[in-house]
């Protein structure tokens, strides 16, 4: 696929963007990709203005923002979609994520790592367990993954806090991109 294809106009609201593991991590960067995959964030994509696309996401000090696809222009992306052409489900997914972008009790869960850690070395181990609860702390994955519970689809991620690349193998969702953001 070209990359004019993963522009605005292919997105669709409540499409799950999924971004490559950068250079943040540093010289962690080799433990957090065998840890959690090619993809180490997770976003909503909510609607389109003035030929931007914009994302609801969870980022450490930040919590849940609204934020411009410039952001991301050139980042490696997944863009996933519901099968079954269900579009229903992703504008409420999306309105679902925008209400808790501007809700100031939604913060970015940092326990929740914590919570995330123990379920990567238990799953590295072969010995998944599951440790979550919920709560109004997020992270990234966390997010996409409960705004589509509170539209009514169960996205099948596995135990424990989803991560973004569980939603690579999610069988509710397919892949519509991959490739770089064209903004």
């Amino acid at each position: 696929m070209a990359d004019v294809e993963a522009k605005w106009f292919s997105f669709m609201p409540g499409d799950v963007v999924l971004c490559a593991t950068g250079n943040e991590w540093g010289i962690f960067k080799p433990l957090f990709k065998w840890l959690v995959g090619e993809f180490g964030h997770a976003m909503l994509y909510v609607f389109e203005k003035d030929g931007m696309p914009y994302f609801v996401e969870a980022r450490p000090k930040k919590g849940v923002s609204i934020v411009g696809g410039g952001n991301y222009k050139g980042t490696h992306i997944k863009i996933l979609r519901l099968k079954d052409n269900a579009p229903y489900y992703g504008v409420l997914a999306a309105s679902d994520a925008k209400e808790r972008a501007f809700d100031p009790s939604t913060l970015y869960g940092f326990a929740d790592i914590v919570s995330c850690v123990v379920k990567l070395f238990s799953q590295k181990l072969g010995k998944p367990i599951k440790a979550w609860r919920p709560n109004k702390w997020v992270i990234c994955s966390e997010l996409v993954w409960e705004c589509y519970g509170t539209a009514g689809v169960d996205l099948d991620t596995g135990p424990g806090i989803p991560l973004p690349g569980d939603f690579a193998t999610c069988p509710q969702l397919e892949k519509i991109f991959e490739g770089e953001l064209v903004v």
